[in-house]
């Protein structure tokens, strides 16, 4: 036999791996096309085999016969198990009397016994098995997900799985196709790949995992197995947080949930100010170049007075460096709530509602424990459930005041604090009359005379207010005045002069136009000077059309918080992340008002507060309230409840810049709760640091806290004067004009403060790009989230096959909808192809008013029946059908991919646009486009 019929007669690895065994339950028929039971019936096509194949490939692949055996139970022709395994059966007989290597005639006889019966079981157990395949619902057998995910999960982890290599030569000759006549050749010829018990052994290691709860977790998650959180010890705080805002849906608990989250702007417990030491006390740290004489080395002192200048001068001289004083640990937090007979009715959840906001508002890094007052004892209560907050309002107790709790109180936190003194915060929240009662007044004295009580208290009428009472008396640290009503039936932002919903419905225009929140994710760019962000909030901005934005990550479209601003000049943007939300402070001048306008990022709601004043001298933002400087005054503002307070100033003070005043000679910072004196010098600016307090930057450009060591600019600059501009909101970044002897290098510099470094560096070109060095790397969201969008056009043609394409202002071409990739496009068509006569033009678009005072234009064509196309030049096309049975549809107008939304709620299109993934695909629109163009013929 020569070799050229030895290659013909052997075939390849690939080719062997896919021929059935000599006999064999299943062939290959119809050319190769399909695999077949040797009855006729299908069991899978050969693009089936294919696909599965291959997802299996990359760790090689079962025997082709567990596979084959597989995909037979995912048909619905499966049938009976029992009948197929007899079939199996019939084959197995022949197949071990032909495979026996045993040539004594006596064994023989006995394998011809011993087994066929053994694998006659094999075969009937793993028929059963795949029986629970069959019985699966449809959607988990019969998709070709489905089958792979079966595949990946029966197979995960097999013993008899060949080589990577001969698996992609398996999936490569299947993919190319399989020759009938080469099938023909070798269909007789037996598999070297291992006998039937191996292939059985394969298939039923792994039928044991397959049930519908697996199967469903693996096509979901990759994994056979229900992944659940991980069970994170949170910090109380963070789980009051975390369970107001589960509540803000709750049928029963809404409204207290709601009270809490307005208390929380309205709450604000003063620390205790760390005076600075008129004698130094601590080590010695280091030695610089830099400081106060009196800090000089003794070394230093020995030189003579002209030296000593010199080396002063040139900062040659050494200086002793303090230790810093050690930080304060978080102070913990524990609230006794007063369940007594003067709370009974609505004032006992106004009671619970401020108990939620004083453990919210605690140090996320400390513990906070909260009690009820019940008698002689202080029962422990959990305010971080549900749970326990309905089994803490289901108690009442028949007792006037909490006095006889305060002592087993203090107790039992002395007790937990190894028989110490607690030093943490305590509150009492109780009811005004509690306070105002002399009895509970001599129950404070007595439990401890020394101490000062912090007495969170609320009255009838809804006012609520935090005292401290110590042995120098009473004095109110802050209040707020709230509805005890809304907490028993919680109802929808009122639409009053106080407070309003920005954007109202208007009959007639796409219902888009008046949904809160906006359903869809728009390319757009802020102005740098109106934006700032934070963690919680990400980046928020106004753009040029005067409306707020919010980014969360530079690959997605920004979500309009509100589509109009009231007219008037922005003075600034805040954001809040307690509360997760967003302030726009705007000053009108004819009439003279301030609007301030909040947008809520989580729930979408947005409110906008007026009041009668004038332009301020500076707007700031400080503990949750918004201030406004004036000549003689400070007004400060709670965003969420509308709270005001006016602090006078002394005739010495005036406005630096933000919560800064410059006295007669001191510079003094505003708080809520006092003006204090932060330190003196030639100060042109301060700021506030994160974790370090404030900080100023002084004439000759040095910049450091305003207590402490100041750091001068680089020595290069030559810096003349400087003139503060802004600060970000952490303190890490400044805006400073610098005027130099050297011309060339006046000019706007931003700086960063590290640790112990300034780094001055030039500033960009124009103030918008300055104010984006300030906010940081996340001010180019807008910028890299941001997509060229298309929306001059004149007008709208109609095609004979239902689609709709837009016609430019000046060229002849026009830009259609086509599905391409199963993707929905717009793109130019051929030129002149509009005047074929396939093509029918409309009305041209038409200027109608922006519904809410919208800065955005909006054109409309409308058809003789009454259907109208809006064109939006924030980039989309509204749809709206004179059938008030078709869905209206929304398209975005872009050179990439078109997104889109339906009035029935359904989303499509690419992710860019999308805040979760599309529940629809862009046929669904096509037909929708279709349905909506039928109707005009």
């Amino acid at each position: 036999m020569s070799e050229r019929d030895l290659v013909t007669i052997v075939p390849p690895p690939a080719l062997t791996y896919l021929l059935p065994r000599s006999p064999s339950f299943w062939r290959w028929a119809h050319d190769g096309r399909t695999i077949d039971w040797t009855d006729g019936h299908t069991i899978a096509f050969r693009e089936e085999v294919q696909s599965v194949l291959a997802r299996l490939a990359p760790r090689g692949l079962p025997p082709f016969g567990s596979v084959v055996l597989l995909l037979a139970a995912t048909r619905d022709t499966w049938g009976d198990g029992a009948r197929n395994a007899e079939q199996i059966i019939r084959q197995a007989h022949r197949e071990v009397g032909r495979d026996s290597a045993v040539s004594s005639p006596g064994t023989q006889l006995v394998l011809s016994f011993l087994m066929p019966q053994a694998l006659q079981q094999e075969v009937r157990e793993a028929c059963d098995e795949l029986s629970v395949i069959a019985a699966l619902p449809p959607e988990l057998r019969r998709t070709m997900r489905a089958r792979h995910a079966l595949a990946e999960l029966v197979f995960d982890g097999a013993a008899h799985r060949g080589s990577v290599e001969n698996a992609n030569a398996v999936v490569e000759l299947l993919r190319s196709g399989i020759d009938a006549d080469t099938l023909r050749a070798h269909a007789a010829e037996p598999k070297d790949d291992g006998p039937l018990v191996r292939e059985l052994e394969t298939l039923r290691s792994g039928l044991a995992r397959v049930a519908v709860e697996p199967l469903s977790a693996f096509m979901r998650t990759g994994v056979d197995t229900t992944v659940r959180a991980p069970q994170l010890e949170l910090a109380a705080a963070r789980r009051v947080r975390a369970l107001l805002r589960d509540l803000r849906g709750d049928p029963e608990l809404a409204g207290i949930a709601a009270l809490a989250q307005n208390l929380l702007a309205a709450v604000h417990v003063p620390r205790a100010l760390v005076a600075t030491e008129e004698v130094p006390v601590g080590g010695v740290s280091d030695i610089s170049n830099r400081g106060p004489l009196d800090r000089l080395l003794i070394s230093e002192l020995a030189h003579d007075d002209l030296t000593l200048a010199v080396r002063v001068a040139l900062n040659e001289a050494l200086y002793l460096r303090r230790e810093s004083p050690a930080r304060h640990p978080p102070l913990s937090r524990s609230i006794l709530i007063d369940s007594g007979i003067r709370l009974w009715g609505v004032p006992r959840l106004f009671a619970a509602g401020i108990a939620l906001a004083l453990a919210a508002s605690a140090d996320p890094r400390a513990p906070v424990r909260t009690f009820r007052a019940s008698g002689m004892r202080a029962d422990e209560i959990d305010l971080t459930t549900r749970e326990g907050l309905t089994a803490h309002l289901e108690v009442i107790e028949p007792y006037p005041h909490p006095g006889q709790s305060l002592r087993p109180w203090l107790d039992g936190l002395e007790l937990a604090d190894r028989g110490e003194s607690p030093a943490g915060e305590t509150f009492i929240v109780t009811h005004a009359d509690v306070l105002a009662d002399p009895e509970f007044a001599a129950a404070l004295r007595a439990a401890d005379t020394d101490r000062d009580w912090q007495v969170a208290v609320v009255a009838r009428d809804g006012t609520f207010a935090l005292w401290n009472v110590s042995r120098a008396g009473r004095r109110e640290i802050c209040g707020a005045k709230l509805a005890l009503t809304d907490i028993l039936e919680p109802k929808a932002p009122r639409t009053s002069a106080a407070t309003s919903p920005l954007i109202k419905s208007e009959s007639g225009l796409p219902a888009i136009l008046s949904m809160q929140p906006f359903p869809l994710l728009l390319p757009a760019r802020v102005d740098a000077r109106y934006a700032a962000y934070s963690q919680r909030c990400g980046l928020v901005g106004v753009t040029t059309d005067r409306r707020l934005m919010r980014w969360t990550s530079d690959v997605k479209g920004g979500e309009q918080l509100a589509a109009a601003l009231p007219p008037g000049r922005i003075e600034a943007v805040f954001t809040q992340d307690l509360l997760e939300a967003v302030h726009v402070v705007i000053v009108a001048d004819k009439p003279c008002r301030v609007h301030i306008l909040t947008a809520h990022v989580v729930d979408a709601r947005v409110e906008l507060r007026t009041y009668p004043r004038s332009r301020p001298r500076q707007v700031f933002f400080v503990q949750g309230l918004i201030g406004l400087a004036y000549k003689d005054e400070v007004r400060t503002i709670a965003p969420v409840t509308g709270v005001e307070t006016v602090t006078r100033l002394s005739p010495d003070s005036r406005c630096l810049n933000g919560r800064f005043l410059i006295g007669r000679s001191d510079l003094e910072a505003f708080s809520p709760n006092a003006i204090d004196v932060v330190g003196s010098g030639d100060f042109v600016g301060a700021f506030d640091v994160q974790g370090e307090g404030p900080w100023a930057l002084r004439r000759n450009g040095a910049i450091g806290p305003v207590a402490g060591d100041a750091s001068a600019p680089p020595v290069n600059l030559q810096v003349g004067a400087c003139e503060f501009r802004a600060a970000s909101p952490d303190g890490r970044r400044l805006l400073v004009w610098v005027k130099s002897a050297d011309s060339f290098k006046s000019g706007l510099y931003v700086v960063s403060i590290s640790s112990n470094k300034r780094t001055w560096e030039r500033a960009a070109q124009g103030e918008q790009a300055a104010q984006a060095q300030l906010i940081g790397d996340t001010a180019r969201w807008s910028l890299g989230s941001s997509i060229n969008t298309h929306w001059r056009f004149a007008g709208v043609a109609m095609g004979e096959d239902g689609t709709i394409a837009l016609t430019p202002r000046r060229s002849t071409s026009v830009h259609g909808f086509r599905l391409h990739k199963e993707n929905l496009h717009l793109g130019a068509l051929p030129n002149g192809s509009w005047r074929n006569g396939l093509w029918r033009r409309v009305p041209l678009f038409q200027r109608v008013i922006t519904p809410g005072g919208g800065r955005y234009q909006l054109r409309v064509a409308e058809w003789a029946d009454g259907s109208r196309a809006y064109l939006d030049s924030r980039g989309m096309l509204h749809l709206v059908s004179s059938d008030a049975g078709l869905p209206q549809l929304t398209l975005t107008l872009t050179d990439r991919a078109v997104a889109g939304w339906t009035s029935n709620g359904k989303t499509f299109g690419w992710a860019h646009f999308l805040k979760a993934p599309p529940t629809s695909d862009a046929a669904y629109a096509m037909n929708l486009l279709r349905d909506f163009t039928r109707r005009l013929t």
